[in-house]
């Protein structure tokens, strides 16, 4: 399970909401599913203007600590009025070490 989100400074009066589903979702599936491992990995995205801070990854884990860990360390930043950089975040995602031919 790969989670990409915008955490640019227009984010601002979200992101707390949406980090806190993203690692509720996580927990839940370990909760539903605890005979399954799975791995997740978290990529942050930024506007262009951000330059080399503009995407964070963190690689497919199954350490779900390290995943809650990282999303609540990301805050919103940035952000210049252009476009997000909603490609190079998935060109991240496409680069991430996936075990499965299928990637959904």
């Amino acid at each position: 399970l790969v989670v990409a989100l915008d955490c640019t400074g227009s984010m601002t009066p979200y992101l707390t909401a949406i980090k806190t589903k993203a690692v509720d979702m996580v927990t839940s599936l370990n909760t539903l599913y605890p005979d399954i491992t799975y791995r997740v990995a978290f990529v942050g995205y930024k506007d262009h203007c951000d330059g080399p801070q503009r995407v964070n990854v963190l690689p497919f884990t199954e350490d779900l600590h390290a995943f809650s860990a990282f999303v609540n360390r990301m805050a919103p930043f940035g952000g210049c009025g252009e476009t997000a950089d909603v490609f190079g975040a998935m060109q991240e995602v496409g680069q991430l070490h996936f075990r499965a031919a299928t990637r959904v």
